[in-house]
């Protein structure tokens, strides 16, 4: 389940330049499953790394998941 897609979208295209299909031919590379780490850090979870490593996508538990779209407005201020 994709958590604010429309905001991460704009962030990575109007921040990182990237577009969508860019960012979907680098999950997608190769059709190969992406690298899956497990995270040692207090919330656990996993990390996946595009095949050709250009982007981590993690797993959140249900505090993550609130504090992220707590802090969302905020960080696309940032940005």
């Amino acid at each position: 389940r994709e958590h604010a897609p429309r905001v991460w979208q704009w962030v990575r295209r109007e921040v990182h330049g990237t577009s969508t299909d860019d960012y979907i031919m680098s999950m997608r590379a190769g059709g190969h499953a992406q690298e899956r780490k497990f995270s040692e850090a207090k919330g656990g979870g996993f990390f996946f790394f595009s095949t050709d490593k250009r982007y981590i996508v993690k797993t959140l538990d249900g505090e993550e998941h609130r504090t992220l779209l707590q802090i969302l407005p905020a960080y696309c201020r940032y940005m």
